[in-house]
């Protein structure tokens, strides 16, 4: 949507923009590119949109509180299945603990 705007960013921001659906692990949208293939950064961006899904209001989803959505952040890292750096998780919950 931005880029058929073109509204103009700078080239990190349209970068991580265009990421920010890929998974290290290969398994995101829409390039299924590898952890190699990221910018070193996407990992923040990663964490706050997944965290900003669960907290928000959408169809369908169960808001939650921050914490509450920090905690399942750090428990599908540590459990592989949501592609999310883990370490980034837990300063997450630590901060709104």
């Amino acid at each position: 949507m931005i880029k058929a705007k073109k509204v103009p960013l700078p080239a990190l921001v349209s970068e991580l923009i265009m990421q920010h659906q890929e998974r290290p692990n290969g398994q995101g949208f829409p390039k299924k590119l590898m952890a190699d293939a990221l910018h070193k950064d996407l990992n923040y961006v990663l964490v706050a949109y997944e965290f900003q899904k669960l907290t928000s209001l959408s169809p369908g989803e169960e808001k939650r509180t921050p914490l509450a959505a920090a905690q399942k952040l750090l428990d599908e890292a540590l459990a592989g299945t949501n592609g999310l750096d883990f370490t980034l998780c837990k300063k997450l919950v630590g901060l709104l603990s």
